[in-house]
């Protein structure tokens, strides 16, 4: 059992069947997921009804495998808290064995493979399906088909989701270019219904209630037999739906509006996999979306994302710009839905409410997204932990973007690579294009932190307030240094421990990879020296980035664990038996090295790195390993 109290196959793949459909079944899916009974009720409003009954059986098919594949995600939990961290349950396996109307055409191998793909890709899960055949009902005998016709001429079809780049989309599409909009919305929450339909309202008091028609929906597993809360199939479902709208219509596109450092979802720090790691709208996710329903409906139909080369910032300042500004109160951005109250409509933590704020700020439009509105100040509220971890991450990366050149934007995050060929570019064009979209955010991010902190000196010299922000503090001892205007750093930032005054570092050769060698102190050989070598290689990552040494980065117990291939228990010893036999061979040398961290330092929530006041690593030896060693057998573990 999972913490979550889901049961789970030791071996293989988590079945999942569905039952045949029964007259009085209505809107509800019926599933057997692994060994618990699942049922998830899908609602639509009138006007979707009416439009159900002029869709194919194709469509109503691929509804059906995207509602099918959502109850699955959701019934199953990714393991325990531990194990996303240490990936050890994060992908899961399914077998999927689903009732079709057309089971010919979902079993022909394209078919299939374009499926898997994109939920391969989407999730990081594996699906396997068998379709069987479905008991046909007739239309009066189904809840979804009723009478009625289509009035309304849609020219655009959107995803809407109620946050700020689906409100950007309305905007551009009806008043900017005059489009009619079928604006398709899914909820999970009455709260962020109510907040669809207002923004709605708000766009349709400027260009007229003709021009758009709202199609929400909900799919809702039942109570309490959720157990996932990521949802990273959610958007397939979202799409399945409004692709089969738009079909109706003989539209060639489904358009998505989310900017691109949402999409491409760059890492921000380790322990966010479960969130800003999702790929909901990823070129290459929107390219595979674009093969499986071209295919389903049989002609070209495009997925598509035009904010693709704008930040938040940016996003915000074409809704300023769009005489829009007002609206922006009612959007949620916010990724915990549920909890929010009529007080805080934001819990101000999550990268979203983080990502929120700065773009207010930097487009100067704050009036209309008050601090007040957060349950935690994103810039000034004090917090701990992972919420910390957050807060600096997000502008850990900012720093990261604005400082970097293309080369070592792209050997920093590797991933970011996969994106190109999915851009409608030329490779080098569009490389060039991603990286200065990062960079443009990491300006945006950065200009609100400096101005941040000019304020809170000044406030400091004119006995105001004073510097009160944790995150600004935190984040300037860890991304740069502080000012002395500003006094102490906050608890827990990275600020290297230097030895006495006038000390050289201590320069570090790698002659093997288990052998290192430490200039005017000897040599560390084996299981301590691999350790070395491992931390020594981020430690030449690091410089080759040109950061300063207070940037370095860290690794984690997890990743070096991972990288050496042993538990973290053993992490931990190793280090200690790394200190020891170094500060043994500086005692031999008549040197001082007093403290644990002197060269080998551990910051709390951060991890293990060479201290870079302490150390240097010769890099003109052309014996460096080209990367870290890896022998002997995994023993890693999925405990604490």
């Amino acid at each position: 059992m999972s913490s979550g109290g889901v049961s789970r196959p030791r071996d293989g793949p988590i079945s999942v069947r569905v039952a045949p459909r029964k007259d009085s079944d209505g809107d509800r899916l019926h599933l057997t997921v692994g060994d618990r009974e699942i049922h998830a009720t899908l609602r639509l409003e009138k006007f979707a009804k009416r439009l159900m009954l002029q869709l194919s059986d194709r469509a109503l098919d691929l509804i059906e495998i995207a509602a099918v594949v959502y109850a699955a995600d959701a019934a199953i939990q990714r393991g325990t808290e531990i194990d996303r961290r240490l990936g050890a349950k994060w992908r899961r396996h399914f077998a999927v064995k689903v009732p079709v109307r057309e089971p010919g055409f979902w079993a022909e191998p394209e078919t299939r493979s374009a499926l898997r793909a994109l939920l391969g890709l989407l999730s990081d899960d594996t699906f396997e399906f068998t379709f069987g055949a479905t008991v046909r009902v007739t239309p009066e005998q189904a809840s979804l088909k009723m009478p009625g016709q289509q009035s309304f001429a849609a020219e655009e079809a959107l995803l809407f989701s109620g946050g700020l780049d689906s409100l950007a989309g309305a905007l551009e599409e009806t008043v900017n270019r005059g489009n009619r909009v079928l604006l398709v919305s899914h909820h999970s929450s009455t709260k962020l219904q109510n907040a669809q339909t207002q923004l709605v309202e708000g766009v349709a008091e400027r260009v007229g209630s003709h021009m758009i028609r709202h199609v929400p929906l909900s799919l809702q597993v039942g109570e309490g037999q959720s157990r996932e809360n990521t949802h990273r199939t959610r958007s397939f479902f979202f799409a399945a739906v409004c692709v089969s709208l738009v079909a109706l219509w003989g539209l060639d596109r489904v358009r998505f509006y989310e900017n691109g450092i949402v999409s491409m979802n760059l890492p921000i720090s380790g322990q966010v996999i479960s969130s800003r790691a999702t790929r909901s709208t990823h070129p290459q996710v929107l390219t595979l979306m674009t093969r499986l329903f071209s295919r389903v409906f049989g002609r070209p139909i495009r997925v598509d994302n035009p904010l693709f080369w704008k930040t938040k910032t940016e996003v915000v300042a074409q809704i300023r710009d769009l005489g829009a500004a007002d609206l922006i109160r009612q959007s949620r951005s916010c990724g915990a839905a549920r909890e929010l109250t009529k007080m805080h409509s934001h819990c101000g933590v999550c990268s979203q409410c983080i990502d929120r704020r700065f773009a207010m700020l930097a487009a100067g439009v704050a009036e209309h997204d008050p601090a007040s509105s957060y349950e935690v100040d994103p810039l000034l509220g004090d917090r701990e932990g992972k919420d910390r971890e957050m807060a600096l991450g997000y502008i850990e990366a900012a720093r990261n973007y604005q400082r970097m050149d293309a080369r070592a934007f792209f050997s920093h995050y590797g991933e970011a690579t996969r994106a190109v060929a999915h851009l409608g570019l030329a490779p080098g064009p569009a490389a060039e294009r991603l990286f200065q979209l990062h960079r443009r955010h990491g300006e945006q991010v950065t200009g609100v932190l400096d101005r941040a902190i000019k304020t809170a000196i000044d406030d400091a010299e004119g006995n105001g307030p004073g510097p009160s922000s944790p995150v600004i503090l935190a984040g300037l001892a860890r991304l740069g240094g502080t000012p002395a205007a500003i006094a102490e750093p906050a608890s827990g930032a990275i600020l290297p421990k230097g030895r006495a005054s006038g000390d050289e570092p201590l320069k570090v050769r790698l002659r093997k990879r288990n052998v290192v060698e430490i200039e005017g102190l000897g040599s560390v050989k084996g299981a301590s020296a691999e350790l070395l070598v491992t931390l020594s290689l981020e430690h030449l990552s690091c410089r080759g980035l040109g950061l300063s040494p207070e940037d370095f980065s860290c690794i984690r117990a997890t990743k070096l664990a991972n990288r050496l291939r042993i538990s973290e228990e053993t992490v931990r010893r190793r280090v200690l038996q790394a200190r020891k036999a170094i500060r043994a061979l500086a005692k031999e040398a008549g040197l001082d090295l007093p403290e644990d961290d002197a060269f080998i330092e551990n910051l709390p929530w951060h991890g293990y790195r060479l201290n870079p006041i302490t150390a240097v690593i010769d890099d003109r030896d052309d014996r460096i390993p080209a990367k870290a060693p890896r022998q002997g057998r995994s023993r890693r573990t999925s405990g604490s």
